[in-house]
């Protein structure tokens, strides 16, 4: 939500419907819907969902139920910063790393490396012979920029609890995740054509960085900042560092 103190309200949300028709409740076309009238005492458009988890639903009415008011958590705005002063920060460091995996939070044997790719074939999950899981989109899926907008979401929330792995680069105190390279369209290959890379910023809304980071701040005990330039991404540092593997 806005405001000239940012805060993060907090709910039990109960819902009968399916989860992702919520989600599509929520965001719809991949946009945050916001609060036409006052609401708790907040402004007009100054309120929208930022972070959701589901559990098992039956299925039923669509009414929505905000349930147990949990409590008003104050927040800070997101701090930008320059892709070079990430290079800089994390070479700094008498250690540091470039890789594909990563221990960031909870250290496991498993953490497979996720692209999501999109295509014409039906969408699934697929992994190759080095252990890299790939998750197809099909281009012709209903609500497109939302499963995009959601699937992305699980991927970098799996990153921080040390579930899958991203490109990255890291130091002992911080990571830069590289999201630009999260996402591969390989449509053209059935033109022959060679696969696009890097194009991420087509599919998602500008807003897009900005939300989720505020996403994993309500959610995780981590500071996050947007790398903005051509190789935008999160750099996230845990406020309580695990012992690293």
């Amino acid at each position: 939500m806005s405001s000239t103190k940012p805060s993060v309200l907090r709910f039990t949300l109960t819902s009968t419907e399916n989860p992702m028709e919520v989600m599509a409740w929520f965001f719809p076309q991949g946009t945050t819907l916001l609060n036409r009238t006052e609401w708790r005492g907040k402004e007009p458009r100054s309120c929208g969902l930022t972070n959701a988890r589901f559990r098992p639903y039956s299925a039923g009415s669509h009414e929505i139920d905000f349930g147990e008011f949990l409590g008003e958590f104050d927040i800070e705005g997101v701090p930008h910063i320059a892709h070079d002063e990430v290079l800089r920060k994390i070479q700094e460091s008498p250690r540091f790393s470039a890789s594909i995996k990563s221990s960031f939070m909870a250290p496991r044997r498993q953490r497979p490396l996720v692209k999501l790719v999109l295509s014409n074939a039906l969408s699934g999950t697929a992994t190759d012979g080095f252990g890299t899981r790939f998750i197809n989109i099909n281009n012709f899926t209903p609500h497109l920029q939302q499963v995009i907008l959601d699937e992305l979401t699980e991927l970098v929330s799996g990153f921080v609890e040390g579930r899958y792995s991203i490109k990255n680069m890291s130091n002992d105190e911080l990571v830069f995740v590289e999201l630009n390279d999260s996402l591969v369209d390989c449509t053209p290959n059935e033109q022959g054509k060679e696969s696009r890379f890097n194009c991420l910023r087509e599919y998602v809304p500008d807003s897009f960085l900005e939300d989720l980071a505020k996403r994993l701040r309500a959610t995780y005990e981590i500071e996050v900042s947007i790398v903005d330039g051509p190789d935008a991404g999160l750099l996230l540092r845990p406020l309580n560092p695990p012992n690293r593997q």
